[in-house]
């Protein structure tokens, strides 16, 4: 499917505001209830929810691993998708989003980058 730009600015602006929602909502969190990291949060379907969300962030962090050339790229988008979740997940996409230009094929953005010296 080639991206239009109409596509291609809708999906820019679904991933913005996914990733602004995100970050907001974790924000406010942390703001009004404290820490999430409290014992008294650890109920069992914490737990369970940690665990479905960290089993979705590996499997996103082996497709950015093989997607990204750089070692360095690898380690700073690692950590950001641990750290941030689905914000950072959204802000990857939108990343991926922004390199990509009216015309081009959809699947670009998830095919590995070419690689060029130096960047392994």
């Amino acid at each position: 499917m080639l991206v239009g730009s109409m596509f291609l600015n809708s999906a820019r602006a679904c991933y913005v505001v996914l990733a602004v929602i995100t970050t907001v909502t974790i924000v406010y969190t942390c703001s009004t209830d404290g820490s999430p990291l409290r014992s008294e949060l650890l109920t069992p379907w914490m737990k369970a929810t940690l665990i479905d969300l960290y089993t979705n962030v590996f499997v996103l962090l082996c497709w950015m691993w093989y997607k990204e050339t750089s070692t360095v790229a690898r380690v700073l988008w690692s950590l950001f998708f641990c750290v941030m979740g689905g914000a950072g997940t959204s802000v990857y996409v939108l990343v991926q989003l922004f390199q990509l230009s009216p015309g081009q094929p959809l699947h670009k953005i998830l095919l590995r980058k070419p690689i060029t010296a130096g960047t392994a």
